[in-house]
């Protein structure tokens, strides 16, 4: 029984600490990374159900690329309405990370990005992408 208990409370201590660092690696992927002055920047998002991780973040005027970590068990995207119209990444497989750059520049101001896959908007897979 000493045995199994204890298998138990490394498997614990291990998950916890996966957790703390998987929060922390989100925390750290809000600021963006000019990838080239006006040209825009890079920022890092992490997708799980239902959920994009962090929920703002900032960048300057120009085309944005993202970096899109898909942590969950299905596919997501990431969108943005430009001018009036949706511009969506490719969808990212579960344990995937790819990369997309905004097809048109982004004036200051602010956009709601979320994932457009069918009912994942609705259930809070939303973020705000401040332009400055």
């Amino acid at each position: 029984m000493k045995v199994w208990y204890r298998g138990m409370a490394k498997a614990l201590a291990l998950m916890a600490a996966v957790a703390v660092l998987t929060m922390a690696l989100a925390a750290c992927g809000g600021s963006s990374t000019p990838s080239g002055g006006s040209s825009g920047s890079t920022v890092s998002v992490t997708e799980t159900e239902f959920k994009i991780a962090p929920n703002t973040f900032t960048a300057p005027a120009g085309k944005v690329t993202f970096s899109i970590k898909n942590a969950g068990t299905v596919q997501h995207d990431i969108t943005v309405t430009v001018n009036g119209k949706a511009e969506s990444s490719p969808l990212a497989d579960p344990g995937k990370t790819i990369t997309w750059t905004t097809p048109d520049s982004l004036a200051a101001g602010t956009y709601q990005v979320y994932c457009s896959v069918p009912g994942h908007k609705e259930s809070g897979m939303t973020a705000t992408l401040t332009v400055q």
